[in-house]
């Protein structure tokens, strides 16, 4: 029987941010691929649940990141924004609400992506399954995308359902008869 997982949300709820499906105009008609928090620059980012790490890398966009699975399988968790590597590695178990995963970067002292615009946690969450099973959880397809606040007990604005509707729209409009 898979393991019952508890969720923990890393960071107060005053300090989010952008949230999943968010179409600000700087986004050029892009929905936001995940949910956003701001606390102070190089605060500890702890697992927002069990799992096992499954990769730790750079990229221009995100910069610093570190992507662990659910231990129920259900999820990857990305963090993105990273201050600098992750000193976990692939394989290693992480405890939700204990075990920290990094620090939080993309600010002045710590830059960290192109699409850091100040010192933030980015995290995106992907359903693993027969569309999506990849480690890649930033390459998923948007409609496989978990809102963060759904699993903490909070209420997002909009359904992820919704909010794809709504970021469909936005950039494919549809021709009037």
């Amino acid at each position: 029987m898979a393991e019952e997982v508890k969720y923990f949300e890393p960071f107060d709820p005053k300090t989010r941010g952008d949230e999943l499906g968010n179409l600000a105009p700087y986004r050029q008609g892009r929905p936001h691929r995940g949910q956003d928090w701001a606390p102070k620059e190089n605060s500890p980012i702890k697992a927002i649940c069990n799992g096992t790490v499954g990769k730790v890398f750079w990229t221009d966009v995100l910069g610093n990141c570190l992507v662990h699975s659910s231990a129920d399988g259900k999820y990857w968790v990305l963090y993105a924004h990273l201050a600098k590597p992750s000193e976990l590695k692939k394989g290693d178990k992480v405890v939700g609400g204990q075990t920290v995963v990094g620090l939080v970067g993309g600010g002045k002292n710590t830059p960290s992506g192109s699409a850091s615009t100040g010192a933030h946690l980015h995290m995106t969450i992907a359903k693993m399954g027969p569309k999506f099973s990849g480690v890649d959880a930033h390459l998923a397809p948007f409609e496989d995308l978990v809102d963060p606040l759904t699993l903490f007990g909070a209420a997002p604005k909009k359904t992820v359902a919704a909010k794809v509707a709504s970021a469909v729209k936005k950039v494919v409009p549809t021709k009037k008869a």
